[in-house]
């Protein structure tokens, strides 16, 4: 699970990239596709119909989840960023005051 959550945020952050310097998911999938005409017909729809990769919220909302889980688990600072995405922004530590919480 971990390589997986890690290996998706990484892409978001390299689609947003691409994405700023005007290279986006669809134009860069029409142009791998173009040296085999007919060779790929669901890429290039794919490509066509608008669909843009990480723009599934869910998705997103549990990959947060997951890698704060992470983070929590190894005792790591949480980036602002990611904290800040979430509807409600997760404890940098737990209670210290003695009693279970849930």
């Amino acid at each position: 699970m971990l390589a997986v959550a890690l290996a998706s945020a990484i892409d978001d952050v390299r689609e947003a990239r691409f994405e700023a310097d005007g290279r986006p998911w669809a134009s860069r999938a029409l142009t791998a596709v173009a040296t085999h005409p007919g060779g790929y017909p669901t890429m290039t729809a794919l490509a066509q119909s608008g669909y843009r990769p990480g723009t599934d919220e869910r998705f997103d909302e549990r990959l947060r989840l997951v890698l704060l889980g992470i983070a929590a688990e190894c005792g790591l600072a949480v980036d602002p960023v990611v904290r800040a995405a979430g509807a409600a922004p997760a404890p940098d530590t737990p209670p210290q005051d003695g009693r279970n919480h849930p």
